[in-house]
């Protein structure tokens, strides 16, 4: 979803630095830990973190290399009380 779908942008903007800060901003009001996110986050295994995101896609009926799948359902959950729309905001 990281700059591939029109319409919808990370919080915390484009650059991955400011949407790391305010996903993990975001992540420590359900009781997740900030530091140990952003260490994920900055220096964790790509391939991992991949991995993760193909699976919550799957779990909602999402092929993960389906861009227009993807982009949909990021357009219909972005800035909402959603367990991804809550990294992501309408432009």
């Amino acid at each position: 979803m990281m700059g591939n779908c029109n319409g919808v942008a990370l919080i915390g903007g484009a650059d991955y630095q400011a949407f790391v800060l305010a996903a993990t901003e975001v992540a420590s009001q359900q009781g997740l830990r900030k530091n140990k996110l952003r260490k994920l986050l900055f220096y964790g295994q790509t391939a991992w973190l991949k991995e993760q995101a193909a699976d919550v896609l799957s779990a909602r009926g999402i092929d993960a290399g389906s861009q227009r799948s993807v982009c949909s359902l990021a357009r219909k959950v972005a800035g909402k009380n959603d367990a991804i729309g809550r990294y992501l905001e309408l432009e």
